[in-house]
Formats: structure tokens, C-alpha cells, sequence
């Protein structure tokens, strides 16, 4: 699994078209279209080797986002599947099963989480805080 973190003053998404994908999270007016500010946007790519031991990946994901929210000092965090982060990515079903758990994971540990809809192509607007811990990469 791989994670883009990005410290957002602002984030925005705009649901756009369905991607050539048989697996899709149903749309609903919340997820159609969003925008939060400060907040902690997590770019998630579910890889193959991830599918193995699913669970355990989604707690050390979910250990790291909670790292890069206390170094930034926030308790909002966007998950957006992103699938442009890996060439080897599991199977649609798997990484909507992961984002789940990761979701489910984070609620739990009392964060404010939004989940932008797996499946679709979606226009977005970042405005990245810019300072040293606004951006990072996870491997998991």
C-alpha cells in the first residue's frame, strides 16, 4: 500500500464519470461532491502484495495516517483512492474492502474521516499547505 499525504488548507472533489471498472461505492449526494478545510488528505493505492494479509496492511496504514495527523495536528482526514501511485494495484474489490477497514479503523480511533467515492474519475482542488510536514510518502 502506498500513501500521499498532503497537509490541505483546502480540499475539493467533483465526481465526474464512472471509471472503466465493474466495482464502484454507490453515489450519494454527500460523496458526489465535497470540500473540507485543514485537513489531512490520504492518496491510497491498495497494491497486490496487500491482498495477502489485508487486514494487518489497513492497521499499519491506519497507524501511519494517525503519525502524519499528530506531527500536523489534525483530526480530519480524507481517504481518496488514487491509483496512480503503483503499477501493481490489487483488485478493485480488495482496495474498496481496504479503504473500508481503513475508514472504519480510523472512526474508531475518533477521527473525523470522509471517504471520496471509490471508481469514478473525480476533478479535485488541492491547496497544499506547504510547510516541512505537509507532504509525505508511506510504503506499507
Amino acid at each position: 500500500m502506498r500513501i500521499l499525504s498532503i497537509h490541505a488548507e483546502k480540499f475539493w472533489w467533483k465526481v465526474k464519470q464512472p471509471a472503466r471498472i465493474s466495482v464502484r461505492d454507490k453515489l450519494i449526494d454527500e460523496n458526489k461532491e465535497f470540500e473540507a478545510s485543514n485537513v489531512l488528505v490520504a492518496f491510497i493505492a491498495v497494491e497486490r502484495k496487500d491482498e495477502e494479509e489485508l487486514e494487518k496492511t489497513c492497521r499499519k496504514a491506519v497507524d501511519a495516517i494517525i503519525e502524519v495527523a499528530g506531527r500536523i495536528g489534525v483530526k480530519t482526514v480524507i481517504l481518496y483512492p488514487y491509483a496512480h501511485l503503483s503499477t501493481n494495484l490489487s483488485k478493485p474489490q480488495n482496495a474498496v474492502k481496504a479503504l473500508k477497514i481503513i475508514y472504519e479503523l480510523l472512526k474508531d480511533r475518533e477521527f473525523e474521516v470522509y471517504k471520496s467515492p471509490f471508481g469514478y474519475y473525480k476533478e479535485f482542488i488541492l491547496h497544499c499547505k506547504g510547510h516541512p510536514l505537509a507532504e509525505s510518502l508511506r510504503v506499507i
